[in-house]
């Protein structure tokens, strides 16, 4: 298979949906104990679900840790290590909708053997993910919307034992919002909602704080279909499959993945069948669409995922809204499709991309598209209307 990005850039400045380009033959999993030998295109900072927050650590988090809930292939949340997905009418939502309460499977193992999934590790999660000593990506997610978890993320409460979520009992968690969120479901469905163990995470002897995350510093004890059994870094990262999962086993035994920057590199190693799954030079793809065999086997898809560039509304020039729509309307979206990205991207106007709401518009976002001369506007209407002074 190939892969290749699309991206999508928002906060008045989306570029592209992030779409997905592989190649793969018909069978791509080696016959002999079902490898997939899948190239990772570099090395990820970490896996660790809390702290994850870049497309290949969310997919890698994804693989060794389950979630509250999960997506379904409609994208609407369904049963995961919760037993069901909470409802006003089953009662797991409170009819103010500021009471979220997950009732969690009473079997779902560890991947080490050693017990099942309790509420108290869902708590520690979340904590984790809040607490600004873990410097999660995701760390202000729930800020404003999770009963206090701007006052522990901002530093102001040092008790983690205040933030919005208890465990009623080992099978029940329970999570108290600020406000009402009819989404929040889909939140549970997100990687960082993964319960791990404490006593693994924080375990004795760990050289640095995300060391448990590593395989040479003992085994990384998860809940997903696989587990992680190598990681040479920057060289290679394998799994294998999980004995324990509460889930469907993988058809896979076992998944591979050399890490390979050099896109050239990967393809050549796809076509010499060293690679089941492989990136490649995006000057490649019309060639690959027009070859009779590799054309057949390249899948195109896209991915729930966006790209952006991330304005510190705080700070000069950005603290001026004229400044920020300025940019927007100074970036060719289509341009970067068909040029920079040799038509492999989806432009995109706004942050959510086609297929992750129901009753997508498409004209979301239309207002701040490419448009030189309300850029030029923009800016003269802005506090910095001399580009020569221009912080």
């Amino acid at each position: 298979m190939i892969r290749k990005r699309l991206q999508t850039v928002a906060a008045l400045a989306v570029l592209v949906a992030l779409v997905l380009t592989a190649i793969a033959p018909a069978t791509s999993a080696r016959a002999a104990g079902k490898v997939l030998r899948y190239q990772q295109g570099g090395e990820p900072a970490t896996i660790d679900p809390q702290v994850a927050n870049y497309t290949d650590q969310v997919a890698y988090a994804h693989a060794l840790f389950a979630t509250l809930l999960r997506y379904d292939k409609s994208n609407q949340p369904e049963p995961y290590v919760a037993k069901e997905v909470p409802t006003v009418a089953n009662g797991g939502i409170s009819k103010d909708g500021l009471t979220y309460t997950y009732k969690l499977r009473t079997d779902w193992k560890w991947s080490d053997g050693k017990g099942v999934v309790k509420a108290g590790d869902v708590v520690y999660a979340f904590q984790r993910l809040v607490d600004p000593k873990s410097a999660a990506g995701y760390g202000a997610f729930l800020n404003g919307l999770l009963l206090n978890a701007d006052k522990i993320n901002n530093g102001d409460e040092k008790d983690l034992t205040k933030l919005g979520v208890k465990a009623i009992d080992d099978a029940t968690v329970q999570f108290t919002l600020v406000h009402a969120a009819g989404y929040f479901n889909q939140i549970a469905c997100l990687w960082f909602s993964a319960p791990v163990r404490k006593d693994n995470v924080e375990r004795a002897g760990l050289p640095s704080p995300d060391a448990w995350t590593d395989p040479a510093y003992g085994p990384v004890v998860g809940t997903g279909a696989f587990t992680l059994s190598k990681w040479d870094h920057n060289k290679e990262i394998d799994f294998v499959k999980n004995p324990n999962y509460g889930g469907t086993p993988a058809k896979l035994d076992e998944i591979d993945q050399p890490i390979i920057t050099d896109q050239a590199v990967s393809y050549a190693g796809y076509k010499s069948g060293e690679l089941d799954i492989a990136t490649f030079p995006t000057a490649e793809y019309k060639n690959i669409l027009a070859d009779p065999v590799l054309g057949k086997q390249l899948l195109k898809y896209n991915n729930s995922c966006s790209f952006y560039f991330a304005f510190d509304n705080s700070k000069p020039p950005f603290d001026d809204i004229n400044v920020r729509k300025a940019f927007s309307y100074a970036i060719n979206r289509d341009l970067y499709v068909h040029v920079v990205s040799q038509d492999i991207a989806t432009k995109q106007l706004s942050f959510l991309p086609d297929g992750v709401i129901p009753n997508f518009d498409p004209k979301t976002g239309a207002e701040y598209d490419y448009n030189p001369d309300k850029a030029v506007a923009a800016l003269k209407a802005s506090k910095y209307p001399d580009p020569a002074t221009f912080p």
